[in-house]
């Protein structure tokens, strides 16, 4: 689960070493109602596109995608998901509180050591974006395509100024 803003390397390798050992992995895209803003630019729509042709640039399959809206309780939160999406046993995610509300709800909680995480990140992503750095490498080659046809650099420059 994450907010894939945007979809980058680290992502893909996770998902594809996920796939490798689960029969169907869902990613549960958080921030849903979330874009246009400087820590969220790409809206729901987006980041789903630049997931679903990236994974399948790379012939990835058996992977279903999960929107989820912040709900501001995280209660109300896991129970919304519990709703939402297929049923699960494991859960992989990084962030913390995320990995406590799953530990104490009594599911799995998948440690993968992340791919070059100072690197590999939306954050870093953004980051270079704004300072006109190379972000490229960073991202898969269907997300760097939707970036440019989106004239997202310059919406993520502009968000930065606000």
């Amino acid at each position: 689960m994450g907010r894939f803003q945007p979809f980058h390397l680290g992502h893909l390798h996770m998902v594809k070493s996920l796939v490798r050992e689960f029969d169907e992995v869902v990613l549960i895209l958080g921030s849903s109602q979330a874009s246009h803003t400087s820590k969220n630019p790409f809206s729901l729509e987006e980041r789903t596109r630049m997931i679903r042709e990236s994974l399948q640039a790379e012939a990835v399959e058996a992977v279903r995608i999960v929107p989820m809206r912040d709900v501001g309780d995280h209660a109300a939160w896991l129970s919304e998901l519990r709703i939402l999406a297929p049923a699960f046993g494991a859960v992989a995610t990084h962030d913390g509180v995320t990995r406590h509300i799953f530990k104490e709800a009594g599911y799995r909680v998948l440690n993968r050591p992340l791919l070059d995480r100072e690197v590999l990140s939306g954050t870093e992503v953004r980051k270079r974006i704004r300072a006109g750095q190379d972000w490229e490498q960073l991202v898969p080659g269907a997300v760097r395509s939707i970036i440019r046809e989106l004239d997202a650099v310059e919406r993520i420059r502009a968000l930065d100024d606000q």
